[in-house]
């Protein structure tokens, strides 16, 4: 081994300590949020019961989640990178000098080639090696810190949207969030920068427009909006040689994280149409069988797939919408309309026999929403397999777009 104790290259980055730290210490945590995030976005979708709403609520998630996967991805990234740059100091420690190419048997292009390519010396490998990991830490811990102002416009128009859907329902309170709060701000944003862009050598700075521009990045930089607030990004931009060149690397970076970001976003999964319902066994179908997954939570279910004790036990969610209908009275998609309507027009049959029952409504608890329920005397069925239906609201129109469960069992 090499007499002299290792040490690391003067040229190393100063932050290579914190970074290792803050990289070995949190990757593990930022691993198991994912999933945390998707079960808890799964019981507000729950809790919030509105088709609408919950559009500005998986935009809030969306940004959050991307957050996440973004520091995960860069610290793991980083860690490896790390991990070369320690095995190159390692290596130029027990043999000094850098590669012996000479000492390899290669053909004479191949050689030329390493020959080409590899005469950099051994400093200025670990020095890349070190340049590298640190802009890939910068620039994930950027991408994240630029998900904050998003998220919080996202949570701002989201909480409006509660605030007036009691009063205007909330597909009006979705579009009324929208309209006086996202798109003024995505115009504040917007339409200035392209105004200094394309014209902005031909407007005077003590002109009304050259002030309207100036107080709009004033407006912008007070709510951070103006990229000083981010000021990872912008280093990294300011210091590209092709500002196209850095926003295609940017742009490509942030697709790839959002894609990992949606992979596995949970979704809450709908009752079929007659036209596609399922005849077979399905986890959703037994609350035995979900282990808590809050993906079925909207379905229809029974306890078990075997009925002990002659009586079977219903359970049908209310949906956040009004089931494909054609029933005058019940278009309006208002949790009090959605519940009566499902009370009155939802039928069940066994074994394609109709069967008298009596509804009662269940409030929501955490996690699971608002639900009708009864019970069904079963002590008479023969024993074995039986084939449970339940049919929402119907619609004569189109009888193939009614929707229906069919959970099987056994007594």
């Amino acid at each position: 081994m090499h007499d002299e104790q290792l040490k690391v290259p003067k040229q190393t980055t100063p932050t290579w300590e914190m970074e290792l730290l803050i990289s070995g210490a949190t990757v593990f945590a930022l691993m198991q949020l994912p999933g945390w995030l998707n079960q808890a976005f799964l019981r507000l979708q729950i809790w919030n019961h509105d088709q609408y709403l919950n559009t500005l609520l998986f935009l809030v998630f969306i940004y959050v989640k991307v957050a996440v996967v973004s520091l995960a991805v860069t610290f793991i990234v980083h860690l490896c990178m790390r991990a070369y740059w320690v095995g190159l100091i390692g290596l130029d420690s027990v043999f000094p000098g850098g590669t012996k190419l000479d000492h390899m048997k290669n053909g004479p292009y191949y050689q030329r080639h390493l020959n080409q390519y590899m005469a950099d010396n051994p400093d200025t490998l670990i020095e890349r090696a070190d340049n590298r990991a640190t802009m890939i830490f910068g620039f994930g811990v950027g991408l994240a810190l630029a998900m904050i102002i998003p998220t919080l416009l996202a949570g701002i128009a989201l909480s409006i949207a509660l605030l007036v859907s009691p009063f205007v329902g909330s597909k009006m309170a979705l579009w009324t969030a929208l309209g006086i709060f996202i798109v003024p701000i995505m115009l504040l944003t917007s339409v200035p920068t392209l105004l200094d862009k394309s014209y902005g050598a031909r407007i005077a700075t003590e002109s009304l427009s050259g002030k309207a521009i100036t107080g709009s990045y004033r407006l912008m930089n007070r709510i951070h909006m103006d990229g000083t607030g981010n000021v990872l990004i912008l280093y990294m931009y300011s210091q590209a040689k092709s500002f196209g060149k850095a926003a295609f690397l940017f742009a490509i970076g942030g697709m790839l994280i959002g894609a990992l970001s949606m992979v596995d976003a949970p979704r809450l999964m709908s009752v079929r149409a007659q036209s596609s319902v399922v005849n077979d066994m399905e986890p959703a179908d037994y609350v035995s069988e979900r282990a808590d997954n809050k993906e079925y939570a909207m379905r229809a279910s029974i306890p078990a797939p075997r009925v002990t004790g002659g009586w079977l036990d219903v359970t049908v969610p209310i949906p956040a919408k009004q089931p494909e209908n054609d029933i005058s009275g019940c278009q309006d998609d208002h949790l009090k309309v959605v519940t009566a309507c499902m009370k009155q027009y939802t039928r069940i049959q066994l074994n394609n026999q109709p069967v008298k029952i009596i509804w009662q409504c269940q409030r929501s608890s955490d996690g699971n929403p608002p639900a009708l329920r009864t019970m069904i005397d079963v002590r008479e069925l023969p024993r074995g397999a039986h084939t449970l239906i339940i049919d929402y609201l119907p619609n004569r129109k189109k009888p193939v777009d009614a929707w229906q469960e069919r959970i099987l069992f056994w007594n």
